[in-house]
């Protein structure tokens, strides 16, 4: 006899297996510290008071961020060296182009309008995929 609990086969299981998940977890802290290194960058060029608060309550959260995934990474068996190299090329060169913005507003749309969306729809796609224990 077929009891549903609700929850689907892949949350029984899980989707993502240690490599796959350390292969996430470097890439989050990666996105993460680049972020903390773009706001520090910019935060003396904003002119935006309002802006450059965020830019600063942003910096310290995702520093944070950056050393949970680093510490999960480690965990999954992925050494802390390898957890400093640039993820994709791409990605690398998007962070760059960011690092360049020459306004609030391309630094804003840059940060609000592209990274933190896809970092969220990442971040909750993970937590769908994956095993709940995990």
């Amino acid at each position: 006899m077929y009891v549903y609990t609700g929850i689907s086969e892949a949350q029984k299981i899980g989707k993502y297996g240690v490599d796959e998940s350390a292969r996430l977890m470097k890439r989050l802290a990666y996105i993460y510290r680049r972020l903390m290194m773009v706001g520090a960058a910019h935060m003396p060029a904003r002119m935006n008071w309002h802006f450059k608060a965020g830019l600063a309550r942003h910096l310290f959260e995702d520093s944070h961020a950056a050393g949970l995934f680093m510490k999960r990474a480690s965990e999954l068996r992925s050494p802390s060296v390898q957890q400093l190299k640039d993820p994709d090329p791409w990605l690398a060169l998007f962070f760059d182009e960011l690092l360049m913005a020459r306004s609030d507003y391309e630094l804003w749309t840059g940060i609000y309008g592209v990274v933190r969306p896809e970092l969220r729809r990442l971040l909750r796609q993970y937590a769908q995929d994956t095993q709940p224990l995990v």
